[in-house]
């Protein structure tokens, strides 16, 4: 039987598939590779963005819902922020230099919460809430590091 020659081009691009990503097959589960970083703390990522915005509607709404009030004004702060600086830690673990950045926007969005808090009715801008929203990051930073660090210890 005579074999049909398929000229080189064709050919890579047959073994290529569309686009270049491969045949178009899937891999066995053993060989696909982890996925990238990026991927991994997406979560983290849309759980921060979630809860910035989450915390940006209470704090200039007039009067927010009861419910979400914890008895202490600055202890809502720091409750708050202190989630968010855990989101933000678990969503940069691979660069510490991303990490701050983050750390860092999260202390300039409580500035721009008590400034925007002068522009709404029953609510005011203090520089004490935005020390509360300072420690609510440093603490939830701080616990998110000790539990990464304790987790790759056990691992």
């Amino acid at each position: 039987m005579a074999e049909l020659e398929v000229p080189e081009s064709i050919a890579k691009k047959a073994a290529m598939g569309r686009r270049g990503k491969g045949a178009g097959f899937p891999a066995p589960l053993d060989s696909r590779p982890m996925p990238d970083k990026r991927t991994r703390f997406r979560p983290w990522r849309w759980a921060l963005l979630l809860l910035a915005v989450l915390v940006t509607v209470l704090a200039v709404v007039p009067a927010p819902p009861r419910q979400m009030d914890l008895g202490w004004d600055k202890l809502n702060h720091v409750a708050a922020f202190a989630a968010l600086a855990v989101c933000a830690v678990f969503g940069w673990q691979s660069s510490r230099a991303a990490r701050l950045s983050v750390l860092l926007s999260l202390l300039a969005l409580g500035g721009a919460i008590e400034l925007l808090q002068l522009q709404v009715p029953n609510r005011s801008g203090e520089w004490t809430d935005l020390g509360a929203d300072a420690i609510g990051i440093g603490l939830g930073a701080l616990l998110a590091v000790f539990w990464l660090r304790r987790r790759k210890e056990q691992q």
